[in-house]
């Protein structure tokens, strides 16, 4: 029967590929990874079964025609390998629709994780509704398993509605996150879920944010009047948390349409209450980046009456800038009087670039106020308006010796904005490099970083003789200098500084460039070194151009420990001939560790492995040790179509 399974596999494999005209070297050795997977399903070792079934799910497209093989291994003897095949059906989505009646085998079988595997899967699988929402609904009653049907009977849409008694119920749950889930789920039903809105509409009242704009979110796509949740939504703008206010705000917005939304602030903003007028003002402030209604509402609350409701209103025409240029004669009169928002309305007039000259002076007196809150405002609006503010440079490079960190990084990057040319940015970035507020220095020269003369050699010179400075390795790994350029750069880095500045440039994507600083420690007398040069190489991966031949020579290194991080590195390259017979050449070595490696990575680089096949064979009949001989014989099963 296996037989059978496999022969049909083929011919069906063979079928795809000639119907696609993609008869490629990359096709074929797809297809032929999953025959050889399939075979791997009637191995002993239930360990390697299990593999073989995540591997199959791995090879994507390829694998669709060989569903008969999932269908097997889900109903493997041994637990570990039905739960991989589990996961495996949901990684290859609807395709995997024959698979359905032993996912709702395995799921009524739970509770246990093979069974919150196949709940997951039956959601990704998305087909058979019929029969799979009344099983995902009889198994959400069981504890273990409730989070997972849930979130799966989301993914049917309209198809799960005869859920929604079952969803109701979760949302009077008192685990934590479940009534949530349940809310998000009835959203997904859409109006569908029509008898879900009373209960939703309870929630709206719940003390819980999170859960208030699930449920809101939910009563809007499921067709509630707007009028019933507006309310709440505009009460989570106004909240002091950012990622609830931003939720809230795309919710208002994107359920129904911006013009909706806009007439909703608009009416909140002549409301009585101030509250809820100022937390108008904080949306308006958000729709205004791309509607000049939203500027007009903004403008025209500038005559409100209650200072906080005018504070918030200057607070977003200042971020708006020019955009918000129609307020310039309102915001002048507000700045030429004596009130608690003069200094606010003065800046925000700046920021818009009208009558720049004659807005400047109360922006230079903020720049000494007693306060650094103030002094930072007045930095950012002159680094708003960019090279427009070259006239008062030498006003804000003053604040570079300001005693507040933040207040001299404000100054700082309003002086990158203003003029990268200018002498003062090097010496202070330096100086700061290893400060409390470094992050910031960071983010500033970064975005103009190409624009500063001399930035390399002064970046260079400050990683040279310490390893501390992670924000000057970032900088510049975010510069995209040629990485030939860093390696002349950073020459005489020591193999410390080498690998914590490769390091960096790893976390920006740099990966060439991290190649270029530790390849010239690839022949140190200290095999440490080398393998750790080789450990580096391999955790950049295929992204570190010029890597291979590096790690080629290192993999007949003298040293064991250095051949094998070799090895294990050149498995995360696509493989050649070359690759393949310098790792080849390990399965000879003395330590039983590093043999028994090699063949596990000979057994993972496809076609071109046929050139280590005889040594596999050599190694899986006669070495010494068994773990050696039984990573052989897998490498070899696996390349057995070959």
């Amino acid at each position: 029967m296996a037989s059978r399974c496999a022969g049909l596999l083929l011919l069906g494999l063979l079928v795809v590929s000639m119907a696609r005209g993609g008869d490629t070297d990359a096709a074929r050795d797809a297809l032929r990874a999953a025959e050889c997977w399939c075979r791997a399903l009637d191995d002993a070792d239930p360990m390697f079964r299990c593999e073989a079934a995540a591997e199959l799910g791995r090879l994507g497209a390829a694998f669709t025609t060989a569903i008969p093989c999932l269908v097997r291994a889900l109903g493997d003897p041994t637990d570990l390998v039905r739960r991989s095949a589990a996961t495996t059906a949901g990684e290859v989505g609807p395709a995997a629709e024959p698979c359905v009646e032993l996912l709702i085998g395995l799921l009524e079988r739970g509770p246990d994780r093979t069974a919150e595997a196949a709940a997951t899967a039956l959601g990704k699988i998305g087909a058979r509704s019929d029969v799979v929402v009344p099983a995902l609904v009889r198994a959400s009653t069981l504890e273990r398993l409730q989070y997972p049907c849930i979130q799966s009977l989301g993914k049917f849409g309209p198809r799960a509605a005869s859920a929604v008694p079952r969803l109701v119920e979760a949302l009077n749950s008192k685990r934590f996150g479940l009534p949530r889930e349940a809310a998000d789920c009835l959203g997904q039903i859409g109006p569908a879920a029509k008898e879900s809105m009373p209960a939703l509409s309870k929630l709206l009242a719940s003390s819980d944010w999170p859960l208030k704009l699930a449920a809101a979110e939910a009563l809007l796509r499921i067709g509630a009047p707007r009028p019933l949740v507006v309310p709440t939504l505009l009460a989570a703008i106004g909240d002091s948390d950012g990622n609830l206010e931003k939720r809230a705000y795309n919710t208002l917005v994107q359920h129904g349409n911006e013009g909706a939304a806009l007439d909703e602030l608009k009416a909140a903003s002549k409301a009585p209450d101030a509250a809820l007028r100022r937390t108008a003002a904080r949306g308006l402030g958000r729709l205004a980046a791309r509607s000049d209604q939203a500027v007009d509402a903004l403008v025209a609350m500038l005559k409100e009456p209650d200072w906080w409701v005018r504070l918030e209103a200057i607070e977003w025409l200042t971020r708006i800038g020019p955009r918000a240029a129609p307020a310039a004669p309102m915001l002048a009169a507000l700045a030429a009087q004596k009130g608690q928002d003069q200094e606010d309305a003065a800046i925000a007039l700046f920021c818009t670039g009208v009558e720049i000259g004659r807005s400047v002076g109360p922006v230079l007196e903020q720049l000494k106020h007693p306060r650094h809150d103030r002094r930072q405002q007045a930095l950012r609006a002159f680094g708003s308006l960019e090279a427009r503010a070259r006239l008062w440079e030498a006003a804000v490079s003053a604040r570079l010796d300001d005693p507040v960190p933040e207040a001299r990084a404000e100054a700082f990057e309003a002086l990158v904005r203003i003029n990268p040319n200018s002498s003062r940015i090097l010496p202070t970035l330096v100086k700061e490099l290893d400060g409390y507020a470094s992050s910031l220095y960071v983010e500033a020269i970064s975005r103009f970083g190409k624009e500063v003369p001399g930035l390399l050699p002064a970046l260079a010179k400050s990683l040279k003789g310490r390893i501390s400075s992670a924000p000057a390795a970032t900088i510049l790994a975010r510069l995209d200098v040629p990485a030939a350029s860093v390696r002349d750069a950073l020459r005489g880095l020591t193999y410390d500084e080498a690998m914590h500045v490769a390091g960096c440039f790893q976390k920006q994507g740099a990966c060439e460039s991290a190649a270029a600083v530790v390849e010239g420690f690839r022949r140190d007398k200290d095999a440490r070194v080398r393998a750790g040069v080789a450990g580096m190489l391999g955790s950049l991966g295929p992204k570190a151009v010029g890597a291979t031949g590096i790690l080629i020579e290192l993999a007949g290194d003298a040293n064991e420990d250095v051949r094998w991080q070799a090895v294990e590195a050149l498995r995360t390259f696509a493989p050649t001939p070359e690759i393949v017979d310098a790792v080849r050449s390990s399965l000879t070595a003395s330590g039983w560790f590093l043999r028994q490696h090699t063949a596990l990575v000979l057994g993972k680089m496809g076609s071109l492995a046929v050139r280590a096949k005889a040594h596999l064979e050599k190694a899986a009949q006669s070495d010494e040790n068994y773990a050696v001989r039984r990573e052989a014989t897998r490498a070899l099963h696996r390349m057995s179509y070959w």
